[in-house]
């Protein structure tokens, strides 16, 4: 007869999930400075410029930026003279940006194929300027292709 051992703890299962517990918060504490100095900087009159970097921007540019302050560390300055934050704060901050304006890439990608092609078999211009919907994505996009964070609206 076989018996069930007691589980005294609750069950998890965590495997293939994030460890944010590999990250040392301390470490981004340059970024955390230089992503409050921006908020300032872009606040306009009563409009905060806390998410000012998430508006649309070239991906390009996060980089041309990122370039900049890392050749600054290369040489040696450690400070930013525009700011009065570190460098290393600046280059955290504009990788971020760069991931966070280019997470999509490649659903974009194929989303602007999907267009393209409705463009080449006669459809109206007009679908270009408008989202798709969520039966067009998923009808033109393979299932092992398709990044479901594009169905929210």
């Amino acid at each position: 007869m076989e018996t069930k051992k007691a589980i005294n703890k609750a069950l998890r299962y965590n495997e293939g999930k994030l460890d944010w517990t590999l990250l040392d918060f301390e470490a981004l504490e340059p970024l955390v400075k230089v992503m409050s100095y921006g908020a300032k900087k872009y606040t306009v009159g009563d409009v905060s410029g806390r998410d000012n970097w998430k508006k649309p921007v070239e991906p390009k540019q996060h980089l041309q930026s990122a370039m900049r302050h890392l050749i600054s560390m290369i040489q040696g300055e450690e400070i930013d003279k525009e700011s009065g934050e570190r460098h290393s704060g600046h280059l955290l901050a504009n990788i971020m940006m760069y991931n966070y304006h280019t997470k999509d890439v490649e659903s974009e990608h194929i989303i602007n194929q999907f267009r393209q092609q409705y463009l080449e078999d006669g459809w109206s211009k007009e679908i270009q300027d408008r989202p798709l919907s969520n039966e067009e994505k998923l009808e033109f996009i393979p299932k092992s292709e398709f990044n479901y964070e594009l169905l929210k609206d």
